[in-house]
């Protein structure tokens, strides 16, 4: 039952479990999602992005800053748009690269003369005509306008998730001019509609670029997209644009493969600047340390206050062809993101963090391979698991599993501080965890059951030994009966009859004898990995190979019978030794033992109310013929030719040929064989040679020659087979008054057992 349970319905189950780990992971719910998420965000944090050396003074990318103290003195925020003019007449007129707002003028400014007269007037307030007519023509968006038209500016948009209508004129045009691998459209991040500045900015700038980050599912920013799909058009990042306009490129690229959109290009005179992305063309955002910002001294890295860019004092050659964005660190008027690196960032320092990783290409990667690497890695790791949990001890499949785990994880630190690239080993490493977890407590549960189950069954009829053994690997038993090549060994006393009728006295006497005989015998048996199946009077069954598997079972019985002689002629010693002692006859014990080999089937026999864990099989009545034969030979052992041919070539040269015999009940003709493991090599040697001689002249009926040369076998002085010679020329004698057919095939048909 264990073995096929685990056979058949374990692999099934496992594969299973395998299965749902690997649906889940393909499926990435939000806990899957955002615990990777969450160690990429470690990482982030624990080894942010260094800028470049010859950025840790001055970053090529500068925030100008409507800080508290641009507030303080040049008034509230937003602040009127004629101010607004200065500020980018006072960045182009040093030359700065870009100027890329992260605000949005979508109404007219209020402070502008044109509309406080209209608001006048909505009022019924009468102003002087003079006095209107002068004002009238002042117009604080128009001049912004005009200075937006001479400076190189990037206006924001806001792109939403709900739909809005497209009133700007430039609505359908975009910077995004080539796609190669297809049209990607489709796979960009998709947003309903823009929100756009007033048409007389849009009809200014030559350049807009979304401002939109797009946070994740737990509102984190990590990813932006570059160029997302509003409508059906492609528009590109805030980012983007400053640097296509900064350094001159004249259009943007997606490429795509099947697997999704992979780089967003920027091509910049000839040359190809390359953005790596996800398949949706979002980049992951690399964070350096959060720069400082609302600061009286500027000391931040980046942020430059806007009123040190109205009065002058911000020193002008720090200004040329740097990239600004325009954006306030205020309080109340920040546009705060939680980020990996700090939950209370700048939304435009993000921008900048943009810009800097495509100037320097210092990118971070998670590309759409490296999750096909993740689920191998993570199948490998749970088929690792399974298999080491069902084949090898639970400190070795721990020790291999910690291993795996410890290089899953170094193998992703390093790639991302090595390379910059992504592996999540979160969910491999969780996953393993409690699938070992899972399979551990199923493990010693089913372990439990099996050895309450193993103690229950075998615990009347084998040894606490065996029980033991086969309850700590029930694996190794099937209840209910198998097929298995086996070797059977019966033992059993000679002459036990007038050995009963020395006891009749004295039963007690007969027992403790028997006893005494079958105890060293046991122990022999159980010291060469047999199974004691049952004693039978003076008879001893046992048998190799079930219900633990054995290796070189033949070999394990043969050396056993050699053994079980010698502990014979210790307990005749010691019987000889009490009997003089007592001053009766000694009266020795003779055995004769039976091997044979073969496929037999083996496990419970009997009835419903009592059975019995034996062996049944035309091998097992073979055997017990040949232990009856030991008589008729006159040795100690008879091996059939089958253990024979299961014995290492070693071991078959110690076997002596007996004969062929057909025992009773059998038609068919075996080998039969005794053991000489006890000789010397010479004169094994010696008895080998001369046994060939003696079968070719017996089996060939010269049976005067036959009995010469049995006289001469039995002049050897070999004591293991000397009787056997005796025994033989008795045969030949009666073949000499009774001659066998002529055609006698020297095959022995027994008439007794």
């Amino acid at each position: 039952m264990p073995r096929t349970f685990s056979r058949f319905v374990l692999p099934i189950v496992f594969s299973v479990l395998v299965g749902a780990f690997i649906g889940v992971r393909l499926a990435d719910p939000y806990p899957v999602a955002s615990l990777r998420l969450a160690v990429f965000d470690y990482y982030q944090k624990l080894m942010p992005r260094t800028p470049q050396p010859a950025w840790q003074e001055m970053s090529p990318v500068i925030i100008v800053d409507f800080d508290e103290k641009s507030l303080a003195e040049y008034g509230q925020f937003p602040w009127s748009r004629h101010l607004m003019a200065k500020l980018v007449d006072r960045l182009n007129d040093v030359g700065i690269g870009a100027i890329g707002f992260d605000i949005l003028f979508a109404e007219p400014d209020r402070a502008s003369p044109k509309s406080v007269i209209a608001s006048l007037q909505a009022m019924n307030y009468a102003l002087p005509p003079q006095v209107s007519a002068g004002l009238a023509g002042i117009d604080f968006d128009q001049i912004f306008a005009e200075s937006i038209a001479k400076a190189p500016v990037v206006l924001g948009q806001f792109a939403s998730r709900e739909a809005t209508v497209l009133t700007e004129k430039r609505a359908n045009e975009t910077s995004v001019k080539a796609m190669l691998g297809g049209d990607a459209t489709p796979l960009l991040v998709r947003f309903g509609g823009v929100t756009h500045n007033l048409p007389i900015f849009e009809q200014s700038a030559n350049f807009r670029g979304l401002l939109s980050l797009s946070d994740e599912i737990d509102d984190v920013v990590r990813r932006v997209p570059l160029v997302a799909q509003v409508g059906n058009v492609a528009k590109p990042a805030l980012s983007i644009e400053m640097l296509r306009l900064a350094l001159g490129g004249n259009m943007l690229m997606l490429k795509s493969d099947p697997s999704g959109i992979h780089a967003v290009t920027l091509l910049v005179r000839g040359k190809h600047l390359d953005v790596p992305t996800n398949a949706h063309g979002q980049v992951w955002v690399y964070f350096a340390t959060p720069d400082r910002f609302n600061t009286p001294d500027n000391s931040g890295r980046m942020y430059v206050s806007a009123s040190d860019i109205l009065n002058g004092t911000y020193p002008p050659e720090k200004l040329a062809g740097r990239i600004a964005l325009l954006g306030t660190s205020a309080a109340g008027l920040v546009d705060l993101r939680n980020t990996p690196v700090s939950p209370r960032l700048p939304g435009v320092e993000v921008h900048a963090n943009i810009i800097e990783n495509i100037l320097a290409q210092d990118f971070l990667r998670y590309p759409a391979w490296m999750e096909l690497i993740e689920l191998i890695v993570f199948s490998v790791g749970l088929i690792l698991a399974i298999f080491l949990l069902l084949r090898v001890s639970p400190w070795i499949s721990v020790l291999v599993l910690l291993l795996f785990i410890g290089g899953s994880a170094g193998a992703s630190v390093y790639l991302y501080q090595a390379e910059k690239m992504f592996f999540d080993a979160s969910f491999p490493i969780l996953s393993m965890f409690g699938l070992y977890a899972l399979m551990t407590f199923w493990r010693f549960r089913q372990n439990a059951l099996e050895k309450q189950q193993v103690r229950s069954a075998f615990g009347q009829y084998l040894s606490p030994a065996l029980v033991e053994q086969l309850a700590e690997d029930p694996s190794k038993l099937t209840l209910g009966g198998e097929r298995k090549e086996m070797t059977l060994l019966f033992c059993d006393i000679r002459g036990f009859t007038s050995i009963s009728e020395a006891y009749r006295e004295n039963p007690e006497g007969l027992t403790a004898l028997i006893n005494r005989l079958l105890t060293p015998l046991t122990e022999v048996i159980l010291r060469h990995e047999g199974t004691v199946d049952k004693y039978m009077g003076d008879c001893i069954m046992a048998f190799w190979n079930a219900p633990i598997e054995t290796v070189g079972h033949a070999s394990l019985a043969l050396h056993a019978a050699q053994e079980m002689h010698l502990a014979l002629a210790k307990l005749n010693h010691a019987l000889a030794q009490e009997a003089e002692a007592e001053g009766r006859a000694a009266q020795g014990i003779n055995i004769g033992v039976g091997i044979n080999s073969g496929t037999v089937v083996v496990g419970n026999m009997g009835s419903d109310q009592r059975f019995d864990y034996s062996v049944l099989g035309d091998a097992v009545n073979l055997a017990a013929r040949l232990e009856g034969q030991s008589k008729n030979y006159g040795v100690g052992t008879v091996i059939g030719e089958d253990s024979r041919a299961l014995l290492p070539e070693a071991e078959q040269a110690c076997l002596f040929e007996l004969d062929l015999i057909a025992v009773k009940g059998k038609a068919q003709a075996v080998r039969i064989f005794t053991s000489l493991l006890g000789l010397s090599p010479e004169q094994r040697q010696t008895a080998m040679v001369h046994q060939q001689v003696f079968l070719l002249a017996y089996r060939g009926m010269q049976w005067d020659e036959a009995m010469r040369l049995a006289e001469v076998g039995a002049a050897l002085n070999i004591s293991e087979i000397q009787d056997y010679y005796n025994c033989m020329m008795e045969r030949i004698a009666q073949y000499c008054k009774v001659p066998p057919p002529a055609d006698w095939d020297g095959v022995l048909r027994a008439t007794e057992k």
